[in-house]
């Protein structure tokens, strides 16, 4: 079930574009950051960093194991990592609303994620995608 779930997302990856190197993703169990992980080895996209902003305790070791159990060896772009639940900036109760352009992000994740993420001048740029799970529901 575990790897059904992350070969779903790394499907999804064959269609990034190729000028891509940055993904910032909102990282809540780890399953999202592994698919990409695996579609970009699987792919051999050029994606050289990936944020991993987390709204849950901290999930680089379960990461690492499974790209170890999964035998992921090429293409593994450098992780880098800030956590809002950790550092008090994340309560889940709390819902935050942020756009940009039509995109309404999800109101518990993701909207706190891209958020911080802009705030913070975090290397944006037109080659940075943000990997988004899921939207606000309407």
């Amino acid at each position: 079930m575990l790897a059904e779930q992350i070969d779903i997302t790394s499907e999804q990856i064959m269609n990034l574009p190729d000028e891509i190197d940055t993904i910032v993703v909102s990282c809540g169990s780890g399953l999202t950051t592994l698919g990409l992980i695996k579609g970009i080895s699987r792919y051999g996209k050029k994606v050289k960093k990936i944020w991993l902003i987390s709204t849950a305790p901290d999930r680089r070791e379960f990461i690492q194991d499974e790209i170890r159990t999964q035998k992921i060896n090429s293409n593994i772009p450098k992780l880098n990592f800030y956590s809002l639940y950790d550092n008090g900036n994340f309560d889940y109760n709390l819902k935050k609303t942020f756009s940009i352009g039509d995109i309404c992000f999800h109101p518990r994740y993701e909207a706190k994620t891209f958020s911080w993420f802009i705030q913070n001048n975090k290397f944006i740029k037109n080659k940075t995608l943000f990997w988004i799970v899921g939207s606000e529901i309407l």
